[in-house]
């Protein structure tokens, strides 16, 4: 016996009024549990290829899912001749947070990263954890002082983003642009590192 509801099965014949038979119903009934079984089947595949592609601390994009889209967004902006944009974030001091306050804290205040992330991008931008406490927003159609102003916004609501124990959040930025940094698709994702590198060196 079902207990969830998929969908409702209406039938109805209009060559003759009658009643539906018992072997009637007995059909309606196994092509509908027939069709239940197939309904839950498709929403388990999707489930799995969501998963497949999300990250589950987060929410977010995943790494796997992240190179995927990097190498696409860039074959279509060289193709087109349009910019392309990466911003890469590293949540400051989580091994001092997971030290500190355990590591549901640093759980915790990865998960607020990714939400910022997330909700302050456009529909258009990925939004991926790379790693640990790194994420990426790939910026499709976007210059580097565009990418920089973006940037520089994310660090700011980060910045007031405030998690039980530790307090408010701290995060490294760095940002990369095709053409102006980068002809691969590799080297841009290595030219927004360095720049991470750098502005955590600078503090």
């Amino acid at each position: 016996m079902r207990e969830k509801v998929l969908g409702v099965l209406f039938l109805e014949d209009f060559s003759e009024m009658r009643e539906w038979s018992i072997d009637d119903m007995a059909l309606i009934g196994s092509l509908a549990d027939n069709l239940a079984v197939a309904i839950e089947n498709a929403d388990l595949h999707r489930e799995v290829e969501k998963q497949a592609v999300t990250d589950g601390l987060t929410g977010v994009s995943n790494r796997r899912s992240f190179n995927e889209a990097l190498e696409r967004e860039f074959e279509r902006a060289k193709r087109y001749s349009q910019d392309l944009s990466l911003i890469v974030v590293d949540l400051d001091f989580l091994k001092k947070i997971n030290d500190t306050y355990g590591h549901m804290a640093g759980d915790e205040a990865i998960k607020n990263i990714g939400r910022v992330l997330a909700q302050s991008s456009r529909s258009t931008d990925i939004t991926a954890r790379y790693g640990g406490e790194e994420f990426c927003v790939l910026l499709p159609n976007t210059d580097i002082d565009m990418a920089e102003q973006l940037g520089e916004r994310l660090r700011r609501l980060i910045a007031e983003t405030h998690v039980d124990g530790p307090g408010n959040l701290s995060a490294s930025l760095g940002v990369a642009a095709y053409p102006l940094h980068a002809d691969t698709a590799d080297s841009l994702f290595l030219k927004a590192d360095e720049a991470l590198y750098r502005a955590k060196q600078d503090g």
